[in-house]
């Protein structure tokens, strides 16, 4: 409740899919933008869970994130660019499609 009631409350987690490039950008976004809130909210379950299977998983999966971040941060740069020349491929293939028809 503390983190809920906070101000740093950011926006909701997208779920990654691994096969769309657009929505892999939209869920590294979104990590990054809520980076602070997730490793808060897994500091304190490991903190207040009532079972210790619950608090070992909260803190290896702080640590993970916690390691992850720098790689994230390039990797967003590298996805962004890679949605760009996607749908500038897109429409020139939509052009050479048109071009096609009207021959």
């Amino acid at each position: 409740t503390k983190i809920r009631n906070s101000k740093t409350v950011g926006s909701t987690l997208k779920k990654l899919c691994p096969t769309r490039w657009l929505s892999r950008v939209e869920s590294i976004i979104s990590l990054k933008s809520n980076y602070l809130v997730i490793v808060k909210c897994l500091s304190n379950l490991a903190i207040i869970a009532k079972k210790k299977s619950d608090s070992d998983e909260a803190k290896v999966l702080q640590n993970k994130i916690l390691n992850l971040y720098f790689y994230y941060h390039f990797k967003e740069k590298y996805l962004k660019t890679s949605i760009y020349l996607e749908n500038v491929c897109k429409k020139v293939n939509c052009i050479c499609v048109r071009s096609i028809r009207e021959f």
